[in-house]
């Protein structure tokens, strides 16, 4: 989910997130030595999905069951109004010349 425009309220939030996924998972594999792309992606996956699953500490929950709690719920729908706008040029600049 992006941020707001103007005034984000849910940007540090959101970094602070992913600062957390990649602090966990490059602590987890730093040990370790890959030979392909594939071989990293797999491992990563696992321990992504390892890290959803695992409860928070302050929270009930985790990040998995959250987020299932958030995708299932109603849409809500918002009534749109026609509206007619106008655009109005701005006052002619005059300039004196003394």
């Amino acid at each position: 989910m992006p941020a707001r425009p103007y005034k984000p309220k849910d940007k540090a939030k959101a970094e602070a997130g992913v600062l957390l996924v990649e602090r966990w998972i490059m602590a987890k594999l730093r040990h370790q030595t890959f030979f392909s792309l594939a071989e990293l992606n797999q491992c990563i996956s696992a321990l992504l999905t390892e890290l959803n699953q695992k409860p928070f500490k302050q929270m009930p929950g985790s990040r998995q069951q959250w987020f299932e709690r958030w995708i299932n719920q109603p849409c809500h729908s918002y009534r749109s109004t026609l509206t007619s706008t106008r655009t109005s040029k701005p006052p002619a600049l005059i300039s004196i010349i003394t």
